[in-house]
């Protein structure tokens, strides 16, 4: 009895409540405003355990068939390198200072890191001293992700 209680609580959670507990690093990026035939949103994310989704969407949709996702294992040493980049980063201990005024127009990326002592928050405009920190920790989410998700990546 109490084994089928658990398994009817777990079929009630969210499905988002399931996956968002083991993801370990997120990166979003996005368009700007463009013209819908032109706009897309890039979203990623990396599990605790190595595994890599990527979904790409193009115009402003939110849903299939304008989003394409795709998922696979994360290179080697992929977790780990985000994680080394996210402590080297130091943006734990001093997180990065958005741009003040922000940037109007173009496309942003950003992105966080669950760690278990907090959240990194890489934001899309930091100031340009906390620039190489935010965009180290970028390029190792990037470079996590195996080479057959790529084609995702570039709208392919």
């Amino acid at each position: 009895m109490l084994k089928q209680s658990l398994v009817t609580a777990l079929l009630l959670l969210p499905v988002s409540a399931m996956a968002e507990s083991d993801v370990m690093a997120t990166l979003t990026a996005h368009s700007g405003s463009l013209a819908p035939p032109f706009a897309w949103s890039v979203e990623v994310t990396v599990s605790a355990d190595g595994w890599v989704t990527v979904t790409r969407c193009a115009g402003y949709e939110t849903e299939a068939p304008a989003c394409k996702a795709a998922e696979g294992a994360a290179v080697s040493d992929g977790v780990e390198g985000i994680l080394r980049a996210a402590k080297a980063s130091q943006l734990a201990d001093r997180p990065a200072i958005a741009r003040n005024p922000p940037k109007v127009g173009g496309a942003w990326t950003s992105g966080t890191v669950f760690l278990r002592g907090g959240t990194i928050d890489l934001i899309a405009q930091p100031i340009e001293a906390d620039e190489p920190r935010v965009q180290t920790v970028l390029a190792a989410i990037v470079a996590a992700m195996p080479e057959t998700l790529l084609p995702v990546l570039a709208g392919d």
